[in-house]
């Protein structure tokens, strides 16, 4: 999801692509800056049983928020258990609840509804749970469910991601766990339209009110069910996938079509068919794709149904791709967002490549550059301006792919999408590490690599190369020295080198792995210039320097290095560099800065050194979470950070 600002909020609009994501990202973090109380986990509980069916039948009084609701959840056990817990933002009168519609007792607190069970509950048993509930969405009324006034009309609207669902129904908040289907049942005046997820199937009227009865016959995360209601005008195009079908495309807006601000409108169509081409057949054909309108500039990819306050084609084609990459495909869970928005943001340059050519497609790239710090793996989901970091979980995420389309090639590269497509994780939920076996079993090599320095991995690498010529006849042989500046760590990454001669130009690959590397290169004629990375397929910077490199010379500092694999379980690898022989500890330490265990204690000689830490081997428990490793010698200190995850 991109581009979101909240229009009370709204003060300027830059029309650059950059300034779009930022300033809308931003306001979109304080809306959900509230929810950092909640249950952004799941409880031990939430894994004991699966969610097979929603079902949202509200009532929606728009005058004062108020909303009267029943909420069937059909799940399955896979764990014994005598009670059910779901996410609810406190708040909420509970009327009552029936478990396999017998009357049940509950407890609500802390944000969350515990149901009791009426036994105990196995293996591939049913459970079916009605909550009768009602009240104001959101303590404070500002967040994930609103009233806006437009045009001096009432207009209902919903924004979930991340953790907003439980603001205004209870559900198992949690986007692993996708229901298979869900039925979104909205009571409103009879002058509000009400869009949602979806095949609309019936409207009911009844006196001043009507009934609009949706139904989402595919697998659906709760932050992406969906109610947006106003007395919209509505409008349809059409996309053709076959000779003798086609899919409807619905608008629902606040002006009529003919407003000139709809006109990119009139792309989607091709937008649909471009992504089909590229990634597979739009995921949700048997339904819908459309766009309702709301008070928030930019969009959120609700499925099938986008609500959207802003109308430009990057915007628009951005929401569009989110409905295969996080809407039929989702992150597990928000640790691995960048499966959803860096691919949405890499989608905006592959369709501009499809659309305008190559260079549209570099310009695009170009736009997203973020050389700056953090993981694009999201440590912290506590912290939701983390989660929604334009510069890496969009912008540096969309580099990933751009990146890993040049070292696997364009034909594997696109081979990898279209099994991403197709694979076992469609209408499912994945982590990186599941969406990196796909890249290997396409690619038939390891990528881990790759993924680690890109994902878990800080920065980006920072070249600096001179070289020197021998000629012998016609031929030039080329001694290329390339040396990494960067402290951080030491990435391994295929460089094109761009050798101008004066017979022509020529590209060759080699491949970086060390701080210092030198590369012999034969090439026919003068050499003229050499350009490393020249179309810019790398997140790097690279400096031309004098013939200066000397590949032996020592190194003159202390060096803690990032440990690797990060994250890892159970084992991983710690690596320092001593300038000279000093003596010196090497401890873990947990997140309250707790000192867990000494891993080295003693003289270590000069040079490079790697100690292995196995988390089986000292008798102690250590849980998913983030460490700290810290080095002390005679006069140098320093810590660095790990993540365990089991």
């Amino acid at each position: 999801m991109k581009y979101l600002i909240f229009i009370l909020l709204f003060v300027s609009l830059s029309f650059s692509q950059n300034n779009y994501r930022n300033d809308e990202i931003n306001s979109k973090v304080k809306v959900y800056k509230k929810l950092l109380s909640n249950n952004y986990t799941p409880t031990e509980n939430q894994f004991k049983y699966d969610v097979n069916y929603y079902q949202l039948e509200l009532e929606i009084n728009p005058n004062n928020r108020y909303i009267n609701g029943k909420i069937k959840i059909n799940t399955k056990v896979l764990n014994s258990i005598d009670k059910i817990e779901f996410n609810l933002t406190k708040g909420f009168i509970i009327d009552s609840i029936f478990v396999n519609n017998k009357i049940s007792s509950y407890n609500y607190t802390n944000d969350l509804l515990t149901v009791n069970l009426d036994r105990i509950y196995n293996h591939n048993e049913s459970v079916s749970i009605d909550i009768y509930y009602q009240g104001y969405p959101g303590s404070s009324g500002f967040g994930s469910f609103g009233v806006s006034t437009i045009n001096n009309k009432k207009m209902i609207w919903t924004l979930s991601e991340p953790f907003g669902a439980r603001d205004w129904w209870p559900c198992k908040d949690h986007p692993y766990d996708k229901a298979d289907s869900a039925d979104i049942i909205i009571t409103v005046p009879k002058d509000l339209i009400v869009a949602s997820n979806g095949s609309l199937k019936k409207v009911i009227e009844n006196n001043n009110k009507k009934t609009y009865y949706w139904h989402e016959s595919y697998p659906i995360a709760t932050y992406l069910i969906s109610v947006t209601a106003y007395p919209y005008y509505t409008f349809s195009n059409y996309y053709k996938y076959s000779e003798n079908d086609s899919m409807e495309i619905q608008y629902y807006t606040v002006y009529d079509k003919i407003n000139p601000k709809y006109e990119n409108f009139a792309l989607v169509p091709n937008m649909i068919k471009i992504y089909s081409e590229i990634f597979g057949e739009y995921p949700f054909i048997k339904e819908k794709y459309g766009h309702a309108e709301f008070p928030w500039g930019g969009g959120m990819e609700h499925q099938t149904c986008t609500s959207l306050g802003s109308f430009g084609e990057y915007v628009i084609v951005h929401e569009l791709a989110h409905q295969w990459w996080g809407d039929m495909i989702t992150c597990k869970d928000f640790h691995h967002i960048w499966l959803n928005e860096g691919f949405a943001t890499y989608s905006e340059a592959l369709y501009a490549e499809k659309m305008y050519g190559k260079n549209k497609y570099f310009e695009e790239m170009n736009s997203t550059k973020y050389f700056g710090g953090g993981t694009i793996y999201v440590d912290d989901l506590s912290d939701t301006y983390r989660i929604f970091s334009g510069n890496l979980t969009y912008n540096k995420a969309s580099w990933v792919l751009h990146m890993l389309r040049h070292v696997v090639g364009d034909s594997t590269f696109f081979q990898i999408i279209k099994e991403y497509y197709k694979s076992i994780y469609k209408y499912n939920s994945i982590n990186t590490e599941e969406f990196q076996k796909i890249c290997e079993s396409i690619y038939k090599n390891s990528l881990d690599w790759f993924f680690h320095q890109w994902i878990y991995e800080e920065y980006y690498p920072k070249y600096k190369f001179n070289y020197s010529i021998t000629k012998s006849g016609n031929n030039s042989t080329i001694n290329l020295n390339i040396l990494q500046t960067q402290t951080n760590y030491i990435f391994k990454m295929p460089i094109d080198i761009n050798v101008s001669t004066s017979l022509g130009d020529t590209t060759i690959k080699i491949f970086d792995s060390l701080q210092t590397q030198t590369f012999k290169i034969l090439v026919n004629g003068d050499v003229k210039k050499i350009t490393l990375d020249k179309d810019e397929w790398i997140l790097r910077t690279v400096e031309e320097t004098p013939n200066t490199v000397n590949n032996t010379k020592k190194l003159q500092n202390y060096q803690l290095l990032q440990n690797y694999p990060n994250p890892f379980n159970p084992s991983t690898e710690i690596s320092f560099i001593l300038p000279k022989k000093d003596y010196i500890t090497l401890k873990i330490y947990d997140i309250l800065g707790r000192e867990l265990l000494t891993l080295y204690e003693g003289i270590k000689e000069y040079g490079l050194h790697k100690i292995e830490f196995n988390t089986k081997n000292y008798g102690i428990d250590f849980p998913s979470g983030i460490y700290f490793y810290i080095l002390k010698t005679t006069s140098f200190y320093e810590t660095k950070k790990m993540v365990i995850i089991k």
